[in-house]
């Protein structure tokens, strides 16, 4: 491989020199390299914006899109001496679908591009110089890049990344089977499991580094740390403001009766190891070998518990046994206070609920009507 053109970017700047740059060639060609992102360079179109380029030469944005446009319809006339933006669109088509990091690296591995060499720039020399390829789009989430192949896996990659989503959100987190079913179970897709497993580990992994978390060995489950509303973790969290130490058994247990409130929901109970693992990656739990839970932060009560869970808790906390019946309870905490009968009657309701769905309260085994607190055995 020659010095000249050692890697792509170079490649590309001698097929931009072999066209018509006009009188002003260097900087034509500077002002293709920058917007195109011939250089590696840019953002998420693969280059710079025209305000950005033409600004160093006093250019406006309908001068760089005059320049730009007049020079790239040249382009297809040189592929025959782009050896390697030709194997790059080879790699690309072998890995599609795929994350856009993924492929980058792939690239930069293959020695074609410097390390950072964005692939928008790449496809759009694919464009400008007649390569053939099979990338359809780069389907964006947040800050995460997906390279496709269709219209039709651009939806696909949409669906998938808002239900991952929303799946993280409502049961703490999710694995990948569940998420391949969706799109196995669609009455208009043949695809097969085992490629559409790949393409939705594809599409997750294409968030950013700091926000999606693995959290099982073999890459089946995940979660998404800014998906803001984790309803799991809050749980665990409601827990941890009234015991310092806890069994992942127990937790589940907590989690698992907290959803019972709503026989729609279609909570998905997630196995121990994988709940020790979401826990332990957000800083706030360790876990020992023996499946015991601890907090190493401090949570307050009044801002993670209702009323009637802190009533409850109060109650249960004044008896020596730490067991006290139902009815003990309801007299306590209904009729708190002299409360009428209207009064009783919605006391009755927020009580029947926390006693019944809160994460923190259990009701003791073989003993009818008596409960106690999570952590309590």
């Amino acid at each position: 491989m020659d010095n000249i053109t050692r890697y792509l970017e170079e490649e590309l700047q001698e097929a931009l020199f072999s066209l018509r740059l006009g009188n002003k060639a260097d900087r034509n060609a500077e002002i293709v390299t920058k917007y195109l992102g011939f250089d590696g360079l840019g953002g998420r179109k693969g280059g710079f914006s025209m305000a950005e380029v033409g600004r160093p030469w006093g250019l406006t944005r309908e001068m760089v899109r005059q320049i730009t446009n007049k020079i790239s319809h040249q382009g297809p006339t040189t592929s025959n001496v782009l050896p390697k933006l030709k194997k790059c669109s080879e790699i690309i088509d072998q890995m599609l679908p795929c994350e856009a990091r993924i492929i980058e690296k792939a690239i930069t591995d293959a020695g074609l591009t410097r390390e950072g060499f964005r692939i928008e720039g790449i496809v759009n020399a694919f464009e400008m110089f007649g390569i053939k390829t099979s990338v359809h789009s780069i389907v964006e989430h947040k800050r995460g890049r997906f390279v496709i192949s269709s219209e039709k896996q651009e939806k696909w990659a949409a669906e998938i990344m808002s239900k991952a989503g929303s799946k993280v959100s409502h049961n703490g987190a999710v694995d990948i089977a569940s998420l391949a079913k969706e799109l196995t179970s669609k009455k208009d897709t043949k695809i097969k499991t085992e490629t559409a497993i790949k393409f939705v580990k594809g599409v997750v992994s294409s968030r950013e580094e700091d926000d999606l978390c693995w959290i099982s060995d073999d890459e089946t489950w995940l979660y998404f740390k800014e998906v803001k509303r984790n309803r799991v973790i809050t749980r665990v969290n409601k827990i941890f403001s009234i015991v310092k130490s806890c069994r992942i058994s127990n937790i589940l247990s907590g989690i698992e009766r907290s959803f019972r409130k709503d026989k729609g929901d279609n909570y998905v109970i997630m196995p121990a190891e994988v709940l020790v693992k979401l826990l332990e990656s957000t800083g706030m739990y360790e876990v020992s070998g023996q499946g015991v839970v601890e907090c190493k932060v401090e949570f307050n009560q009044e801002e993670l518990l209702k009323e009637f869970e802190i009533l409850i808790i109060d109650e249960i906390k004044k008896s020596t046994t730490g067991i006290v019946s139902e009815g003990e309870l309801e007299k306590a905490i209904v009729y708190r206070d002299g409360a009428t009968e209207e009064q009783a009657k919605t006391n009755k309701y927020g009580f029947s609920v926390a006693l019944n769905f809160s994460p923190v309260i259990v009701k003791i085994n073989n003993q009818r009507g008596k409960y106690g607190l999570i952590g309590s055995d």
